[in-house]
């Protein structure tokens, strides 16, 4: 991923943890992406990531938090590519 995406990700990750801090999966889903962020490239990480995203999407949309899942969403396309 490039800079400005990483940006994007981690600020939606600071939205995600205030706006949904009482699902518990929202904290596990936000630690694999941050570990994934943190190690080197390798294409079980970007797996990783690609999943641990599409679940704090899932998650998102569960909740109503539409902004997030929006944000979210177009992370998971970056990440197809």
């Amino acid at each position: 991923m490039e800079g400005f995406s990483n940006v994007v990700l981690e600020s939606t990750l600071e939205l995600a943890t205030e706006a949904m801090s009482h699902d518990g999966r929202v904290g596990a889903c936000v630690e694999a992406i941050r570990r994934c962020l943190e190690s080197s490239p390798d294409p079980q990480h970007d797996n990783e990531l690609r999943s641990a995203v599409t679940a704090l999407l899932e998650i998102a949309v569960q909740q109503h938090q539409f902004l997030i899942a929006k944000r979210l969403l177009e992370i998971a396309r970056q990440l197809r590519r």
